[in-house]
């Protein structure tokens, strides 16, 4: 009979440490998950500028979303037309008003089995792998996987005229 309460205190306390131990991961993944809201949003003064400042705004032709396949699948593949230059990041904006940002990688319109016109450029609008989590526990696939819900803004530069006109040089006065 001693035996059996040996045993029994030793399930118990390696049942307590499994719980304990399962209850303290637990809570660093949920503040890691819930601190990823806070570190995908978009400053207010940036996301403004950027869309005040648009020639154009574009939507993805593919939306992936497969955070479960590793870092780097959740993404919008967009095509820049000629003579246009985005923006550092890409938006992703949902019904409530809150919008998110990834970061734009450019990569080879054959990664993406893309065919493209001559001086258009293939980029991946990339969102993390943590905030898309966050944002599929809290019911928001069907509208991360909406083509609409994703913008890229796109400027055409403006170049300024320079004048080689020696009437326009500064001359020194030595």
């Amino acid at each position: 009979m001693l035996k059996l309460k040996s045993k029994r205190k030793r399930l118990l306390y390696v049942s307590g440490l499994i719980t304990v131990a399962g209850l303290l991961v637990g809570a660093k993944a949920i503040h890691f998950i819930s601190r990823s809201q806070a570190i995908s949003d978009c400053p207010a003064s940036v996301a403004g500028q950027a869309m005040a400042a648009a020639d154009s705004k574009l939507h993805p032709l593919k939306v992936v979303v497969e955070p479960w396949e590793g870092r780097h699948n959740v993404y919008g593949v967009f095509v820049i037309p000629k003579g246009h230059r985005s923006d550092r990041f890409v938006t992703i904006t949902f019904d409530d008003r809150q919008t998110y940002c990834g970061s734009i990688v450019p990569v080879d319109p054959s990664w993406v089995n893309m065919k493209v016109q001559p001086g258009q450029q293939v980029v991946l609008g990339l969102l993390r792998t943590r905030t898309a989590i966050w944002l599929l526990t809290n019911g928001k696939k069907s509208q991360l996987e909406q083509p609409a819900s994703w913008t890229l803004s796109t400027q055409k530069p403006t170049y300024s005229r320079v004048s080689n006109s020696a009437a326009e040089m500064p001359t020194s006065t030595h």
